[in-house]
């Protein structure tokens, strides 16, 4: 479940594929899934949203990718894959420009106020960021974790987890909590 700055609330059904908006004047909505738009999202797990609400991010689990919908303006959105591959069918653990990278099972997303995206990408047992620059380009990188479950603290690819499910970050990007789920444990990550 994420909010924009409005109080409109969006949630992911992970179950059912879709994705639903609950407007502040009391609508809902499906923006995403099955009834939405004809676009199709594989287990949507993780969601969060812009301040503004124009753009929601969404980790789709069962396709290994990171799924956008971008407000269009006729009152639609529009459902684009943001990083991992376009079609949804391979796993892996590279970083690299938007449809190269590859993740395995991400379910946790959170974006600052930047637009930069925190991905709890769980089987890989990795924290993973992705940047959009003014021209559109994707990039994804590893932020924190070593590849192999563990229970580490340490700087960056030395620190090692064991499914991180879910994460926070705060509105500069410098500070991000980990729902290290596997190890029972909350973690927390500083950027400096």
């Amino acid at each position: 479940v994420a909010a924009d700055e409005s109080g409109n609330i969006y949630n992911s059904l992970y179950q059912d594929f879709i994705v639903r908006k609950l407007s502040t004047d009391g609508s809902s909505a499906t923006i995403a899934g099955a009834s939405g738009n004809n676009s199709i999202l594989s287990y949507p797990k993780g969601i969060t949203v812009n301040k503004s609400g124009s753009r929601v991010v969404i980790a789709e689990w069962w396709a290994h990718r990171i799924r956008e919908l971008n407000w269009k303006n006729n009152g639609t959105y529009q459902l684009t894959t943001l990083a991992g591959p376009v079609d949804g069918s391979i796993l892996g653990a590279t970083d690299g420009k938007g449809s190269e990278a590859r993740f395995h099972n991400p379910t946790g997303v959170a974006m600052d106020d930047n637009g930069v995206v925190y991905v709890a990408d769980a089987q890989n047992n990795k924290i993973r960021k992705i940047v959009k620059n003014n021209n559109g380009e994707v990039t994804v990188s590893t932020l924190a974790g070593t590849g192999i479950e563990g229970m580490a603290n340490g700087k960056g690819k030395n620190a090692s987890f064991n499914y991180p499910c879910r994460l926070w970050v705060n509105p500069t990007g410098n500070l991000i909590y980990v729902s290290d789920r596997l190890n029972n444990l909350i973690r927390k990550i500083e950027l400096i």
